[in-house]
């Protein structure tokens, strides 16, 4: 799976990491919603742009640390094991460890 659209049209046979995300989503309508929109807000941005816009929202106040561990750790089981090392690695430079 190389990102969260990948998910449209796959079923739990092609990668159970399927099931984890559709359940998430569905746990939380509110909450899919504001993903689709993150998804279509950041979506086509570079690795580099998003890393930007991460250390604006750092600088201004915008990240809660505490949230995003949470976030982390709902979005942990959706990933594969290099992306889950990238996202701990974002995750570091994001809270300066």
């Amino acid at each position: 799976m190389k990102d969260l659209r990948s998910l449209a049209g796959m079923g739990s046979k092609a990668d159970p990491r399927v099931d984890a995300a559709r359940a998430a989503m569905e746990s939380d309508p509110a909450q899919a919603e504001q993903i689709r929109a993150a998804m279509e807000r950041y979506g086509s941005k570079s690795e580099a742009e998003l890393m930007n816009e991460l250390s604006r929202a750092k600088q201004n106040g915008e990240l809660n640390p505490a949230e995003l561990s949470k976030v982390a750790a709902r979005l942990a089981p959706m990933l594969n094991p290099e992306q889950q090392r990238r996202m701990e690695s974002v995750l570091k430079t994001l809270q300066g460890k």
